[in-house]
């Protein structure tokens, strides 16, 4: 194989680039060095242009790029594999990237394999002009930066969009949001220790795992949140809660993974619980397992139970839960840090600050309940209750050494809390608290039957 070589060369004949967005790589795969050479000797002064000898190699260095490829132009008979195999993968690879075919031979049937296996954006036949070729990867980049653009508009549009949901879901179901963001705490501790890539859409169905309480009357979820004694049939209205938020957010682009995860994140391990059809085990969405070991993890410690009970809890209930994401999930109680009460001005607060008590009116109507994650909305209106009187300017936090590195913002997403029935610790369905801090429930709380 030969040495990779790149150049530097300004660009010409192209749109003016700005400093703010480097000029598109061109990448050139042939299996003879010679017209390699003359490749880049033809187009170094018009072009950045990366060249590999072989398919092996341009995949590798494919997979090593910082930023993927603009183009990727391919000769037709290589070694190894041929030029449509190669372009096959790029297309896995990095989808984005404008696919070209370059080779002497013209029968129709390579044609035809290019475009329909390779989704090849231009098959030019040897020799081709310099004039065609710059025609040509003028188009492709052209087409390059049509693509990317629409990406970014579309990746900002679910941004936003998601933005917008989680503020309404943290005003309709505080508790709820309040829960999803420590779950949210969780998740960033364990998914480093696995290996997967669309880290975004677990982080981003623990957001928008409640979001179903939207359709939920607000009696019906304090209720809930107030650990109280539920009728039939608000238990199955509360049941409905994973699929309600399934629906809504299915036919977002990009969002379909994520809704499967928060279909299933009440789907036990065992194949028991919500839904109910035959999916168990590793067939469950890797993120709904994550989710179903963290919102009971989080459950018990709203309850009060210090992390010996928690951990003595779940080992007996192993079945509902994958092993493995269980021992991460209790592995996380140790890196937990202590939190501290702080009592600050209303004039202070910060998004993701948490509650330690409730904030009643003047009056002694309950505002907001202790345990709630601060979101930029919430702030608004704590100021602005304060600034018509409505409440105290003090009000008092939960902090820790790593607050000030806390985000609840919206996930990345790649180039984007439970609530229902669970079984907790009888055969029977227990309702499920959703108060999102120690200070919202009771300390005496104790398990249904532990032993």
């Amino acid at each position: 194989m030969g040495v990779l070589q790149q150049e530097t060369h300004c660009s010409i004949g192209k749109p003016i680039m700005t400093t703010a967005m480097p000029p598109e790589n061109i990448l050139f795969v042939d299996d003879e060095p010679n017209v390699l050479s003359g490749i880049r000797r033809q187009l170094h002064k018009q072009y950045h242009v990366t060249t590999a000898e072989g398919p092996v190699q341009a995949l590798e260095i494919i997979k090593q790029a910082p930023r993927p490829f603009a183009i990727v132009v391919a000769d037709m008979r290589m070694p190894e594999m041929n030029g449509v195999q190669m372009l096959t993968q790029v297309a896995s690879l990095t989808p984005n990237s404008v696919r070209m075919m370059l080779t002497g031979n013209a029968d129709q049937q390579t044609a035809i394999d290019a475009i329909n296996q390779g989704n090849i954006f231009r098959f030019l036949n040897k020799p081709c002009s310099p004039e065609q070729l710059s025609q040509a990867l003028n188009a492709g980049l052209k087409q390059y930066r049509l693509v990317t653009a629409e990406r970014e508009l579309l990746e900002q549009t679910l941004r936003g969009s998601i933005r917008i949901l989680t503020e309404i879901l943290s005003m309709v179901d505080p508790e709820g949001f309040g829960r999803s963001e420590r779950i949210r705490e969780k998740i960033k501790l364990i998914l480093p220790k696995l290996q997967i890539t669309k880290i975004w859409e677990i982080d981003l169905a623990a957001m928008l795992a409640p979001l179903g309480s939207v359709t939920i009357p607000r009696d019906l979820i304090i209720k809930q949140a107030n650990d109280e004694s539920l009728l039939a049939n608000e238990r199955q209205v509360l049941d409905s809660v994973p699929e309600v938020a399934h629906r809504l957010i299915q036919h977002i682009p990009r969002m379909g993974e994520v809704s499967q995860i928060i279909l299933y994140q009440n789907k036990n391990f065992d194949g028991s619980g919500f839904p109910a059809n035959d999916i168990k085990g590793q067939d469950i969405p890797l993120g709904a397992r994550l989710l179903r070991v963290l919102s009971d993890m989080i459950q018990l410690e709203d309850w009060g139970h210090p992390a010996t009970e928690v951990v003595s809890y779940m080992r007996k209930k192993a079945h509902l839960y994958d092993p493995h994401l269980l021992d991460l999930a209790l592995g996380t109680l140790a890196q937990e840090k202590p939190s501290v009460r702080k009592t600050i001005s209303v004039m202070d607060i910060r998004a993701s600050m948490i509650l330690a008590e409730d904030v009643c009116m003047r009056n002694g109507a309950l505002l907001i309940r202790s345990g709630q994650v601060i979101t930029n909305t919430l702030k608004e209106r704590l100021i602005n209750y304060f600034f018509t009187n409505r409440i105290n300017e003090e009000i008092t936090i939960l902090t820790t050494e790593s607050d000030e590195t806390k985000s609840t913002g919206t996930p990345e997403i790649e180039p984007p809390a439970q609530t229902g029935q669970t079984l907790l610790c009888d055969d029977s369905p227990v309702p499920e608290p959703t108060g999102n801090s120690l200070a919202s429930k009771p300390k005496t709380k104790t398990f249904r039957s532990i032993g």
